[in-house]
């Protein structure tokens, strides 16, 4: 819940957009327009950042490297909160149109929709297992978490 006269959060900007209306316009044209996520004050907050070199863990020059004029950093940990809450809350909303595309194109990448565990779990089982997709060594304890199999059939 927002307070009167301030804007409504990431989170609830981000969910009253028509994610089918995006969903289509990305795989029909490969882009999507949506409204403006961020404010004036919010893009200003981020900008002031800029000039601040530790904020930032890298530069691109985009000359050197023949991509047209200017520069773009990568910010450093943690996240401005602004920046962390666009990225969890727009990928929440993205990955499964990923995976749907994934699938479409018969690949195997899927994309976790939430949580950081099951995004290395499944970078494990992309790395370790014969088949991610049938995982025989690190299997999933609903309600509980992941164990570890040594041998397929075995006792962890």
């Amino acid at each position: 819940m927002t307070r009167p006269g301030t804007p409504p959060g990431v989170r609830e900007r981000l969910r009253a957009l028509d994610w089918r209306v995006i969903e289509d316009s990305l795989s029909g044209q490969g882009f999507a327009r949506i409204p403006a996520l961020l404010t004036a004050q919010e893009c200003q907050q981020l900008i002031a950042l800029y000039p601040d070199d530790t904020r930032f863990r890298s530069r691109v020059q985009m000359e050197r490297h023949r991509f047209g004029a200017g520069d773009y950093a990568y910010f450093s940990r943690p996240l401005p909160t602004l920046v962390r809450d666009l990225r969890t809350h727009m990928y929440r909303r993205l990955a499964p149109i990923a995976n749907r595309w994934s699938a479409q194109l018969s690949g195997h990448e899927r994309f976790p929709t939430t949580r950081t565990v099951d995004t290395h779990i499944l970078r494990l089982r992309q790395k370790f297992e014969d088949d991610p997709e049938r995982p025989a060594h690190i299997l999933t304890a609903h309600g509980q978490g992941y164990r570890f199999v040594a041998e397929r059939g075995g006792a962890p």
